[in-house]
């Protein structure tokens, strides 16, 4: 799992959130992408590096899987 803060107000964080829970494969599929478990969401974050905020632009800072 992972925690998260941020200075945005409930509602922003709810609906960016909810705005990653589908997403589009290459082949145009649409696929469920299960961002709240740090086995999925830290390989993409650690991968995009100084890019990372793009994808959660609503978080100051954040603890994934102790990291």
């Amino acid at each position: 799992g992972w925690l998260a803060v941020s200075t945005c107000a409930p509602q922003v964080v709810f609906e960016h959130l909810r705005s990653l829970t589908q997403v589009k494969m290459p082949d145009g599929a649409e696929v469920f992408f299960r961002f709240w478990d740090g086995r999925h969401i830290y390989p993409i974050l650690s991968e995009l590096g100084a890019e990372a905020p793009e994808v959660v632009p609503v978080f100051d800072r954040y603890l994934i899987n102790g990291r």
